[in-house]
């Protein structure tokens, strides 16, 4: 019996000592999804989407045209009267909601903000 009871504990002590230090270190997710730039105009434009709506325009590119955005970026206050720089995270959503995106953006950084100057009134 006092061999059994010695071989159990030589069994835990074996298993204990090879679970130790097996164990990834707990560290903060890296971000999911992709980082872009955005070029925001400095007004918002008549547009539908689930139905009438005033949306952003945006480019990812200074030479391309500016294309209506429906959603909305996370964590960005647009202002208008300023043409915008952006970076953003665009995520793919889950389970989009039937009249939602897939897609979903988050503020990283602006880079920046510059006033537009209006025309002169004559």
């Amino acid at each position: 019996m006092d061999i059994r009871i010695a071989a159990s504990a030589l069994v835990m002590i074996g298993l204990a000592a090879c679970s130790r230090g097996t164990a990834p270190p707990v560290t903060a997710a890296a971000p999911v999804g992709i980082e872009k730039t955005f070029f925001v105009a400095a007004e918002r434009k008549p547009c539908t989407g689930v139905g009438p709506m005033e949306c952003l325009q945006v480019r990812e590119a200074a030479d391309r045209p500016w294309q209506y955005f429906y959603s909305d970026i996370e964590g960005f206050t647009f202002e208008p009267g300023f043409d915008y720089e952006l970076r953003v995270r665009e995520e793919k959503v889950a389970n989009p909601p039937a009249d939602g995106s897939s897609l979903r953006w988050t503020l990283v950084r602006v880079v920046s903000k510059q006033a537009v100057a209006s025309a002169p009134t004559p």
